[in-house]
C-alpha cells in the first residue's frame, strides 16, 4: 500500500494499480476477497470526461464525475 493507492499482485493476474474512486468501490465490494476478486488491468479512459474503468477477475467498475456501476461477469 501506497499513500493514496496500492499496487496489487496475485500469480495469476500480475500486478496492476488501484487509486481514487474505483478502488473505493472495489473496497466496498471486499477487495481482492470479494466478488470482484483481483484486478486484471490497470484503470483505462472510457471517454473524454474523464471516466475510467478497471478490469477484475469477477467483471468491470466504471467510474466517471456523474456516476459509477460494476457490470458482474
Amino acid at each position: 500500500n501506497y499513500q493514496g493507492g496500492a499496487i496489487i499482485w496475485s500469480p495469476a493476474t500480475g500486478a496492476h494499480i488501484s487509486v481514487g474512486g474505483i478502488r473505493s468501490i472495489w473496497a466496498s465490494t471486499g477487495f481482492e476477497s470479494g466478488r470482484l476478486g483481483y484486478p486484471t488491468s490497470d484503470e483505462y479512459a472510457t471517454g473524454n470526461d474523464g471516466s475510467v474503468a478497471q478490469n477484475y477477475q469477477g467483471g468491470v467498475i466504471h467510474w466517471s464525475p456523474s456516476g459509477s456501476y460494476i457490470s458482474w461477469f
